[in-house]
């Protein structure tokens, strides 16, 4: 049993060609550069909020009706 039959051999070789006929590749490669920028500040972000203090895992309300 192959792991990567010849099916798909041929099939990822059309993919590649069709992406270098169409000049497709820097394009992938500035989508790659823009996903990993966000997800780096993403990261950033959650990491800040974990530092924040939270009262508690439930929601509690501090209002005082008047």
């Amino acid at each position: 049993m192959e792991l990567y039959s010849t099916k798909q051999q041929k099939n990822d070789m059309n993919l590649l060609h069709l992406l270098k006929t169409y000049d497709i590749i820097p394009v992938l490669q500035q989508l790659n550069k823009f996903y990993n920028f966000y997800a780096r500040v993403a990261q950033l972000v959650e990491y800040d909020l974990a530092k924040v203090g939270v009262a508690g895992s439930s929601p509690v309300s501090r209002s005082f009706y008047l």
